[in-house]
């Protein structure tokens, strides 16, 4: 059905726009990990992202996209909240004395919005995509 699979129950798959799965982790270090790992799929998939971590692709998706696309910017709000799930993720991991995601609910949110709004633009792009292709495809009669 061309759906890029995110990760179920006994490892199976889900449909891209199920995010259940995310309410069933209680480790916050799983949590920030894992929802990093999405949007860095996201980013390559969508975008041609590349880099070494959430942050140097959310840069590298930003300057593909506006090279790209120069009548419409890569969304600053998104950027921002890409940002700072990536900045609570690299604290856990490299910060010793921080141990747990301050407001769980606030980044799940983040990542909801974050998430929504790459599909948003992906679908965007699309449509774009498709306008361009139809136009070049005419033939005058």
């Amino acid at each position: 059905n061309g759906c890029v699979g995110y990760p179920g129950e006994n490892g199976g798959y889900q449909h891209m726009n199920d995010l259940k799965w995310v309410y069933k982790i209680t480790n916050d270090y799983e949590l920030a990990i894992r929802l990093s790992k999405e949007l860095e799929y996201y980013l390559e998939t969508h975008f041609n992202a590349t880099g070494r971590g959430l942050h140097e692709k959310i840069t590298t998706a930003q300057r593909q996209f506006d090279h790209l696309h120069p009548n419409s910017k890569f969304p600053v709000s998104l950027i921002r909240s890409m940002r700072k799930l990536a900045t609570i993720r690299n604290k856990l991991i490299h910060d010793r004395s921080y141990h747990a995601i301050d407001n769980k609910q606030a980044f799940i949110a983040t990542f909801e919005s974050s998430h929504a709004s790459l599909q948003r633009l992906v679908q965007q792009m699309m449509k774009a995509n498709n306008k361009h292709q139809s136009d070049e495809q005419c033939v005058i009669l």
